[in-house]
């Protein structure tokens, strides 16, 4: 997830964009990761509940 990060900040996520696998795994990777950032907090709030 990190790299990412990196890619955006470097600015060779233009170059990365061009291979339409790499562009394909983005996508699947963003579908993934967007729930689970949603889900953070809520799993965080169920832990603290589950283990005061």
């Amino acid at each position: 997830m990190w790299k990412r990060f990196v890619r955006l900040f470097s600015g060779s996520d233009r170059r990365v964009r061009i291979e339409p696998v790499n562009d394909a795994g983005r996508k699947v990777d963003e579908q993934i990761s967007r729930p689970l950032i949603l889900l953070l907090p809520v799993i965080f709030i169920i832990a603290n509940l589950l283990w005061p």
